[in-house]
């Protein structure tokens, strides 16, 4: 200004100065953003403070009435603008999906409408102190990234002030951030819009703007800030809860894959009549498909993938949709040839008819289940039979109603002429019978037989494509298409099979494979003793007869005929010298003469006779007189020749005796019967003892402990254990015996051996019965079968003896039967008739 000039309030209302002029045309902006030290005002700091409310009152009031001015024609052009602003906002947010990427479009967008120096979007966190800035707009300033106080960013933190947007149009001036204007210029921030988002009460976001230097904020603009503000939060607030989606999802896949159980969603289906028809699979992992063998399965139903699904499983399905109530059982299906454990349970709202299984394929653990409920039950039914037909034939029919095989059969192999012959099997009524005797070459091939020799199962699926088979049309011909054969191997032979038979072409499950295996491991001991028992009694007629047969031969012989073993123990006795003796066969079988009552001298005098041939290897012939209890007695010549074993020793003694009493009455009167008996000491008759089921011997009288060898003291303190008396082949009939014994309380007497504890093997006759009701004890009985062993094989060596005496016989004898053919004759009888045949007769 020029000297002499005064500047008042009045000259600047009037404008008629270059000052008027500039706050009529320039408003607010102008006089904050101008450099009054080049005017006639000169700078504000050297103004009064007169000047200064002057120049103040005179922008409002130049303010207010350029807006009332303008405001008819500004409005629609505002609105206009802001709702470009809106459209333009919306459309840049709406397919972000990142939220820092809003934060950051959002503040762009905004600061460039406004023309500001940084927008600024801030999360406030927990406790409403602190913010955090990702994101931010700028044209000329430095950003501003990290975790600020709230005041820092231009924001009063008061109760009254935090759900108020905070505008500031000049901070320097301000004399509220009169101790904050420092770290505001360092900021840059002249001015200021914070826009707070409040939300249930607690603030969560705060959006600012900053200008570098003061600035008159309208009303529209901070309306602009306030609407970025909310759009901003919300379209953050979806990104973030589109990703917390996303991660819950992909973990909700990510277990709906991982886990092992099968898992699908399915959709109720009905018919025209509103019935349930079907189901339809929605959804579907990776464990389904693995679990029921069935491929891509989403969007079929159920009848496309199993036609014949039973009807059971859509029952059930329907009523859990119906009901909403979850069930979870167990159930087969047939036509998927496999066990589920199932968990049904509806989802969503019930007109959607929408329900989802989770389940597990029990289809093993069910099999294992069935499986040992058919052996028990097996087990059980073999418990009273003890014919190996008979056993057979059960066998057969258990299997039949469990895997409905068609054939079984017990085959007996004889390797050297390389056959297999079946005497036992049992077949449906529409099979032919397999009973016959096969060539082995002629039916399989060498790599077969090497196989079953070797104790491998053998596993045939369908002859008619399995290699190893040689000749189709013998199993044509048997109506048999399947096999599994299981082998029984002996002393490293191939002795017997076990063999299960299909009429069609079949696919042996690995569990069916080993319960064959189990099965025949569970049955050979019974088949064995069975057929050991058939031949025993087989053998046993077989010998009798023979025995029957010379024993009528030597019947009609007047001398005695016996033999002895090396204890002087009776091996045979034709039926003169029985009668003489006044006992049966069976009663001196095995027996000595003193045990038979023989006169003490005599059994001494003959007995010595006896050893004396197993000494010298000699014939000793002698004299003694017997008389037997019966009274019927005389003077009696005898003589005993030895019988050599293969290996050159004395294995028994044969002799012949004759009545010379006439003779020897002259010579010397005949003797009184002398006394028959011997004092009987006392013993236990039968070893006995009392058992407990698991294995030990708690009471045993004394003729047991001799029996085994063992001590009362060693008894008593718990030494003997009738498992460990048992050698271990004989382990599976006691354990026939205890099932027997559970059923019935008494197992049927059976032959096995004992282990004498000096290691000598002991055959028994056994049998026991259960003490108390809970089967934690019984009582056992063990005969010793020494004798009875030793007396069966005599009857073996009997033909040989018999043969020996006829050839020994100085008489002839000649035997016919009743046509008067010849059917037995001796060397002396040719000598005395010439050679004799069968076929000569006596006249």
């Amino acid at each position: 200004m020029g000297e002499g000039s005064e500047i008042t309030s009045e000259s600047v209302f009037a404008g008629r100065d270059e000052v008027g002029a500039l706050l009529r045309n320039s408003f607010g902006d102008a006089l904050r953003s101008l450099d009054w030290s080049q005017t006639s005002l000169g700078a504000v700091e050297t103004w009064s403070d007169s000047l200064k409310t002057a120049v103040q009152i005179l922008v409002t009031e130049l303010d207010q009435a350029q807006k009332l001015k303008s405001l008819d024609s500004d409005v629609p052009q505002e609105r206009t603008q802001i709702d470009a602003f809106r459209v333009k906002l919306s459309n840049a947010l709406r397919l972000l999906t990142d939220a820092n990427e809003i934060q950051s479009t959002a503040a762009r967008i905004l600061g460039d409408s406004l023309g500001a120096s940084r927008v600024i979007y801030t999360e406030v966190l927990l406790g409403g102190q602190e913010g955090v800035v990702h994101k931010n707009y700028t044209n000329g300033v430095a950003e501003l990234k990290g975790l600020y106080p709230l005041e820092d960013l231009g924001h009063d933190l008061t109760d009254d002030h935090q759900a108020k947007p905070t505008i500031v149009s000049d901070v320097a001036n301000c004399s509220e951030y009169a101790s904050q204007k420092a770290r505001y210029r360092s900021l840059e921030i002249a001015a200021h819009i914070n826009v707070p988002l409040i939300k249930n009460h607690q603030l969560v976001a705060l959006l600012t703007v900053h200008q570098a230097t003061p600035r008159q904020w309208t009303a529209q603009e901070v309306q602009r800030v306030e609407e970025t503000a909310e759009q901003t939060w919300a379209a953050v607030e979806r990104a973030r809860a589109e990703v917390v989606l996303r991660q819950s999802e992909a973990e909700y896949r990510t277990l709906f894959e991982s886990i092992d159980e099968g898992f699908c969603v399915c959709q109720l289906l009905f018919d025209e009549n509103g019935e349930p028809d079907d189901h339809r699979i929605l959804k579907a992992n990776a464990a389904f498909e693995r679990l029921t063998g069935l491929e891509n399965v989403t969007g079929k139903t159920a009848r496309e993938l199993v036609p014949d699904l039973e009807a059971d499983f859509l029952k059930t399905f329907a009523n859990v949709v119906r009901t909403g109530e979850p069930i979870r059982f167990e159930q087969q299906s047939i036509a998927m040839n496999r066990w589920f454990d199932l968990n049904v349970f509806r989802i969503g709202e019930p007109q959607s008819h929408q329900f989802a299984i989770l389940f597990t394929n029990i289809t093993d653990r069910k099999r294992t289940e069935l499986n040992r409920e058919f052996l028990a039950t097996i087990s059980q039914a073999l418990v009273e039979t003890v014919d190996v037909d008979e056993i057979v034939q059960t066998v057969g029919r258990e299997l039949n109603r469990y895997l409905q095989i068609s054939a079984c059969a017990f085959v007996e192999i004889n390797q050297q002429w390389n056959e297999a012959i079946v005497n036992y099997d049992w077949h449906q009524g529409d099979q032919p019978s397999l009973i016959g005797v096969y060539t082995l070459l002629e039916m399989v091939t060498e790599e077969f037989l090497q196989a079953i020799k070797a104790g491998e199962p053998i596993v045939i699926r369908n002859y008619a494509t399995d290699p190893r088979i040689t000749d189709l049309s013998r199993y044509t011909a048997l109506n048999i298409c399947a096999e599994v054969n299981i082998p029984l191997i002996r002393n490293g032979k191939w002795r017997f099979s076990l063999a299960v038979f299909h009429a069609v072409s079949y696919d042996w499950r690995e569990d069916e494979i080993e319960l064959m295996q189990e099965l025949a491991s569970r049955i050979w001991a019974k088949l064995e003793r069975a057929r050991a028992e058939a031949a025993l009694r087989q053998s046993r007629a077989e010998l009798e007869q023979q025995v029957q047969k010379f024993n009528v031969t030597l019947s009609t012989i007047t001398d005695f005929v016996f033999s002895f073993d090396l204890d002087g123990r009776v091996l045979y006795a034709n039926q003169g010298l029985l009668d003489l003796w006044g006992v049966t066969a069976a009663e001196a079988s095995g027996k000595t003469l003193a045990e038979l009552s023989y006169p003490e001298a005599s059994d001494r005098a003959f007995m010595d006779s006896v050893f004396q041939v197993f000494e010298t290897r000699k014939t000793v012939k002698a004299e003694t007189p017997y008389t037997n209890s019966a009274g019927i007695g005389g003077y009696f010549e005898y003589s005993i020749s030895p019988v050599f074993a293969a290996d050159g020793t004395v294995e028994f003694v044969v002799g012949s005796s004759r009545n010379i009493s006439d003779r020897k009455q002259v010579e010397e009167a005949l003797r009184q019967s002398e006394t028959r008996f011997r004092r009987i000491f006392e013993c236990e008759m039968v070893p006995m003892a009392i058992y407990t089921k698991v294995g030990g011997i708690i009471e045993a009288n004394n003729s047991l402990l001799n029996l085994i060898g063992y001590t009362r003291q060693e008894l008593e303190t718990g030494q003997i254990s009738w498992q460990a008396l048992t050698p271990p082949e004989y382990r599976s009939l006691d354990e026939i015996a205890l099932s027997e014994i559970a059923v019935r309380g008494v197992s049927t007497p059976y032959e096995k051996v004992y282990l004498h504890k000096d290691g000598r093997r002991i055959p028994i006759l056994i049998g026991a019965a259960l003490l108390h009701e809970d089967a934690s004890s019984g009582v056992f009985f063990a005969i010793d079968l020494t004798e009875r062993k030793q007396a069966e094989a005599a009857l073996q060596e009997q033909s040989q003896l018999m043969q020996l005496i006829l050839t020994n016989i100085g008489d002839g004898l000649v035997m016919a039967n009743r046509q008067g053919k010849f059917v037995l004759f001796n060397q002396a009888a040719e000598r005395m008739f010439g050679r004799l045949t069968d076929e000569q007769s006596l006249e």
